[in-house]
């Protein structure tokens, strides 16, 4: 399989996994496997990141890092241990991705509005934790199928591989 389809690949089986997890249809005794399993494919997409002149892959490591790092930091005790922390902590690391990726695109408007988008829901969901809005019903569906956004980032970014494959395909026979 080609170097570009596997950070694809990663997210489907991590979003799989958790699924499963979250729906009891698996049980995963070690919460470490997740957290640092985020960690580390946060750092490996940081790396190859700075290895490209476009910087492709910051934004996923830069999320996978934060958002892994507050998951270790909530079961030590040293931020808040709450689903609805955790939530928050989840839609800001992919605000602080988007803002980290931002210098390095030429189109700039997608990353500031998801930045907000995350943000804006990050905070939100900070607000209900310490009590300024009440509890959603909608709050128990997401705490139960977030995964899915996992599922189809990586089905998106598989695609999108395929779909360039096939691009280069096409430019290659023209030019021949």
């Amino acid at each position: 399989m080609k170097k570009q389809y596997w950070p694809g690949v990663i997210l489907i089986i991590i979003g799989a996994v958790i699924l499963l997890y979250q729906i009891d249809l698996i049980d995963l005794s070690a919460a470490d496997v997740i957290s640092y399993g985020f960690v580390f494919i946060g750092a490996l997409l940081l790396i190859s990141s700075l290895n490209r002149r476009d910087k492709k892959g910051l934004l996923g490591g830069v999320f996978f890092t934060v958002f892994g790092t507050s998951m270790i930091l909530m079961r030590e005790y040293i931020l808040p241990r709450d689903d609805e922390f955790g939530f928050a902590a989840f839609f800001i690391a992919l605000a602080i991705g988007n803002i980290a990726y931002l210098p390095f695109k030429k189109e700039k408007t997608n990353n500031i509005i998801w930045a907000c988008i995350f943000g804006a829901l990050g905070a939100i969901l900070l607000w209900v934790y310490y009590g300024y809005y009440p509890s959603w019903y909608i709050y128990d569906q997401l705490a139960t199928y977030w995964p899915v956004l996992l599922i189809v980032l990586g089905g998106a970014m598989l695609v999108k591989g395929l779909v360039h494959k096939r691009n280069n395909e096409e430019v290659e026979v023209q030019v021949k």
